[in-house]
């Protein structure tokens, strides 16, 4: 049956063949990102089944301090605006499900489009008396203006 077995048909770069080992159930083997986590709980920690030896647990346990040890060497190496650019980037990018991140993105938007329209005068209505009183205040503005420029300071 191997023989007959779905593969995994990611492209090698050193030869451009397709890779040849056994596909998981997304179409890609375990180093071609079949096992990448995904759906809701992608950022959480996968531990190994609870019917794994022991040794299975003690080894991801290592990963895992392994991976926070090396996070820590390269966050006390970043020089400060490598460091303000990787807390900007985490601050707008945090993990949390799919669901949680489209609401928060959504409500990111409806807050703009509401800024936006607040920041935009309100229209006014056309009416002749209404326009004939803002050209009145724009020439008593004018008439202002040139004398403070004028007569009062000099």
């Amino acid at each position: 049956m191997r023989p007959y077995a779905a593969k995994c048909g990611a492209k090698a770069k050193s030869t451009g063949e397709p890779c040849k080992r056994l596909a998981m159930a997304n179409g890609r083997c375990c180093l071609h990102g079949g096992r990448t986590p995904k759906g809701d709980n992608w950022h959480k920690t996968r531990w190994p089944n609870k019917n794994s030896p022991i040794e299975k647990l003690h080894q991801k346990e290592e990963d895992l301090d392994r991976a926070r040890a090396q996070r820590k060497q390269m966050l006390r190496d970043m020089n400060p605006e490598r460091r303000a650019a990787y807390e900007k980037w985490h601050k707008e990018h945090p993990a949390g499900s799919a669901a949680r991140r489209r609401e928060v993105r959504l409500r990111r938007e409806q807050a703009a489009a509401m800024r936006k329209t607040l920041a935009a005068p309100p229209p006014r209505p056309s009416n002749p008396e209404m326009e004939a009183i803002d050209k009145v205040i724009a020439q008593l503005e004018a008439d202002a203006l040139a004398l403070r420029r004028g007569s009062i300071f000099d």
